[in-house]
């Protein structure tokens, strides 16, 4: 078995969850395909490596790429073929405000994202703590954004979310011109060994991206957006499953490309005037159960794994088109 074989089936697997079964006859007639398959052509889009860090066994790779890139290009020497239409639609979701509470047994606003709750989030500016409550633990200086501290909170009686312990470790920004002087924006906790900190634009805003590659039990990713200005540092939006910013349809403002772990969906989301407008991949190729969903973020295509077809090819690839639709990439 070739070298892109073995790099194309890890793929496929780490889009399956974890209760659908891969057999050796749904591999072999795939992996058949594959071999046949054109390999495309290195250096045709090319990979902007940001911060690397491992989180366990995943490895991600953060990418930027800059507003008003449109992903409708097609590999060297592909036609467009069939076209799918991407329906988008209002999301019904609540915006979260600070005090609410979220239960686990909510029902989750789409099939197979984690999410309970809109994703753009409307919780207010992030509290302000001084920095001599602090043991930092270490520092990251983003470009564009800040600089990111780890630290640990000292045992302060007065302060607010203090850990006695101090076992906890928390993290949060120092911004030039917006944080108090010998203050820092208090974020969050958690553990942050595999988190990679990055600033990027989502829905035409400047933020910074918070990713984490294994967030949650269920084996999700999760991913955090927070953006600055004149009266401090909120979070933007949070999506509980992988998450990709491109400007998909050329207009400036970068969508939002959410793939989940459970149920194998790859969402798309718009922004206007506040609220979000989602489509389904899936739903658009009309994607069945047993189909698996790629989306290849290096070259910015669409690609769908099936285990046969009565073509016998059981891969089809496809870019987004600035009319919002999936154009089916022929070899």
């Amino acid at each position: 078995m070739s070298d892109g074989s073995s790099a194309w089936e890890k793929r496929v697997k780490e889009g399956l969850f974890q209760e659908e079964r891969f057999t050796d006859e749904m591999k072999l007639k795939v992996l058949g395909a594959i071999e046949r398959r054109p390999r495309r052509i290195a250096g045709l889009w090319p990979r902007l490596a940001g911060t690397v860090a491992a989180c366990l066994a995943a490895l991600l790779l953060v990418v930027y790429w800059p507003s008003g890139s449109v992903d409708t290009a097609r590999p060297q020497g592909a036609a467009a073929g069939a076209e799918k239409a991407l329906t988008f639609q209002p999301l019904e979701a609540r915006i979260l405000t600070k005090g609410q509470t979220i239960y686990g047994s909510d029902p989750d606003i789409l099939p197979g994202l984690s999410n309970k709750y809109s994703p753009l989030r409307n919780t207010g500016y992030v509290e302000q703590i001084p920095l001599t409550d602090i043991e930092l633990v270490d520092e990251q200086e983003i470009p564009g954004f800040g600089t990111t501290l780890r630290y640990r909170l000292k045992n302060n009686e007065e302060l607010p979310k203090s850990d006695k312990n101090g076992k906890i470790v928390y993290f949060g920004f120092v911004i030039e011109g917006l944080s108090e002087p010998g203050q820092l924006f208090h974020y969050g906790f958690g553990y942050l060994d595999g988190d990679v900190f990055s600033a990027t634009r989502l829905f035409g805003q400047e933020v910074l991206k918070i990713d984490r590659q294994l967030c949650r039990i269920d084996g999700e990713a999760c991913a955090f957006y927070v953006k600055k200005d004149e009266g401090g540092v909120s979070t933007f939006a949070e999506f509980d499953a992988a998450t990709y910013e491109r400007d998909l349809d050329g207009d400036g403002r970068e969508e939002a490309i959410v793939a989940t772990h459970k149920q194998n969906q790859i969402y798309i989301f718009k922004e206007e005037q506040g609220r979000l407008q989602w489509a389904s991949v899936r739903e658009a190729l009309g994607a069945g159960n047993e189909d698996r969903l790629v989306y290849d973020e290096a070259a910015r295509l669409f690609e769908m794994y099936t285990p046969s077809t009565e073509q016998g090819d059981g891969v089809r690839i496809y870019a987004y088109t600035q009319d919002n639709k999936l154009a089916e990439v022929v070899q």
